[in-house]
This record gives C-alpha cells, sequence and structure tokens, in this order.
C-alpha cells in the first residue's frame, strides 16, 4: 500500500515541482524499493497475497497484465469546466452530470450479463479480448464526437460495454487458467492489478489535465485539449492492453463449462 501510494505521490509532485526534482525522485525511488520488497517477502510468504510463481501462467499473466491497463483507462470525466473556458458542457450540477454519464452505466449493466453468459460458452479470453477492442473503439470515438450530449452518450455507451465485457470476463480468466488450489490467490492477485491500474488512472488523467488549463479569476480551469489528451493517453492504454490480450492468450484453454462437465464426468477426481 505505501509502495503504491507513494508511486502516485510521486506523480502528482513531478507535475507540480518538476519531473526532475527531488520532491518526484524520492517517493518513486522509495515506492520501488518498497515494491521490490513486497515481491521478496511475498516469495518466502505461507499464504501470499501475490504469488511471483504463478506468473510462469500465461492465462495468469495475461489477465494480471489486462487487469492493470483495464484499471488504468478508468479515466475521470470532468463535465463541470464552463464552455467559455473551454469546457466541453459546462454542466452546473452533480444531476445533471449523472444524466451525461448514464447511457455508460445502462451499457454496463446490460453488458455485464452479455458477457456473462458468453464466456461460458465460448471462454472468457475471447470475451476479454472482444472487451479490450470494445474499449478501444470507445476512446476513438470519444475522441471524435464528444461535442453533444447524443455524441457523448454513443461514446459512453462504447466504453461501458467494453469495460462490462472486460470486468466480468477477467475473474473468469483467473478461473479458467489456475489450479484450483490457487485461485483465492489467483482472484487475489487479479483484483489487486486491477485497483492499482484504477489508482493509477484518475492521477494520471489529472497530470495531463493539470498542464491544460486556462486562469478564470481565482479559478484555473482544464480545457477541451486537455481531455483530448487524457483521451488519448486512455487509447494508448487500451490498445497495450488489447495487444497483452491476443498475445498472451493460453493455448488450449476452454470455457468454464467445459471444467463444470469435465469436473462432474471424473466422478470427484481432481481436475
Amino acid at each position: 500500500g505505501a509502495g503504491i501510494f507513494l508511486f502516485l505521490f510521486s506523480l502528482v509532485q513531478g507535475e507540480e515541482a518538476g519531473w526532475s526534482s527531488a520532491s518526484f525522485i524520492a517517493p518513486i525511488v522509495l515506492s520501488l524499493v518498497l515494491l521490490v520488497s513486497f515481491v521478496l517477502v511475498e516469495r518466502r510468504a505461507r499464504e501470499p497475497i501475490v504469488r511471483p510463481s504463478l506468473f510462469k501462467n500465461r492465462g495468469i499473466l495475461g489477465a494480471n497484465v489486462v487487469a492493470l491497463f483495464v484499471g488504468i483507462t478508468m479515466l475521470p470525466f470532468f463535465l463541470m469546466t464552463p464552455t467559455f473556458a473551454g469546457g466541453l458542457f459546462g454542466l452546473e450540477d452533480t444531476l445533471e452530470v449523472g444524466i451525461y454519464m448514464l447511457p455508460n452505466a445502462i451499457a454496463t449493466l446490460i453488458f455485464s450479463g452479455i458477457g456473462g453468459m458468453q464466456a461460458r460458452r465460448t471462454g472468457a479470453f475471447k470475451v476479454l479480448i472482444t472487451g479490450m477492442a470494445i474499449l478501444s473503439a470507445g476512446f476513438v470515438s470519444l475522441l471524435v464526437f464528444h461535442s453533444t450530449f447524443l455524441e457523448l452518450a454513443l461514446s459512453q455507451i462504447i466504453l461501458g460495454a467494453g469495460i462490462a465485457l472486460c470486468m466480468v470476463s477477467l475473474i473468469n480468466v483467473v478461473v479458467e487458467s489456475c489450479p484450483k488450489n490457487e485461485f483465492g490467490v489467483a482472484s487475489g492477485m487479479n483484483t489487486l492489478f486491477r485497483i492499482v491500474g484504477g489508482s493509477i488512472g484518475p492521477v494520471l488523467a489529472t497530470a495531463i489535465l493539470a498542464t491544460n488549463t486556462i486562469a478564470f479569476g481565482s479559478m484555473v480551469l482544464y480545457t477541451e485539449e486537455g481531455y483530448v489528451q487524457a483521451w488519448g493517453v486512455g487509447l494508448a492504454f487500451a490498445l497495450i492492453g488489447l495487444a497483452a490480450s491476443i498475445f498472451l492468450r493460453p493455448r488450449g484453454v476452454c470455457s468454464v463449462d467445459d471444467l463444470v462437465s469435465a469436473d462432474q464426468d471424473a466422478d470427484g477426481t481432481k481436475l
């Protein structure tokens, strides 16, 4: 926890004090020391949170790498910057913001169920790859179409569908890939990587937006260019995650239904 905190803190300090300042270098060096120490301790722990040897499994490695990048792509949306200051919509209260974000929530609700059913039929890695492709398409749509409510709603639907498919398939990827006696550790690792990515994304987006501001009286406001740059970074991370999901996919992985059937056919024999 301290290592991750110091890493995020260093990003904030780097933006404020400069990327060559001691305020940036000291926290990130200490962060690396703590994270390396964490790995060394986990290698000796009887009940580790992260078991490094599991990364030899391509499925688990791929699931964790993709989970990290899925988390990073969860960038915040800032919709309340006044339009006269370069903002997109200049919404006045959080209720309006919630309405603008509603299409994302609806798409997530619908596609979570679809992704879960499809993962059982075809295998979770196929759903994960599809989700990363849709997520990438969502950022492309967001970069091109973000001038009106309908354009933003379309982009939000695509993003919500992609995130839902990724989220619902990640845990199934772990189920399909790891030995049954390692499932607890493997699922915990996947959650950890997703949370780490989800912590990095907002800080990274804020750092990008902080370089694209305009002064209005006593306020410093973000500009549209800042949003576009942040979404461009989101697209880059989504594409990296898509590549990881394709190239780190293990060969011969079966679906969850296949695993259940095999378990039943084995009449109690350990898979």
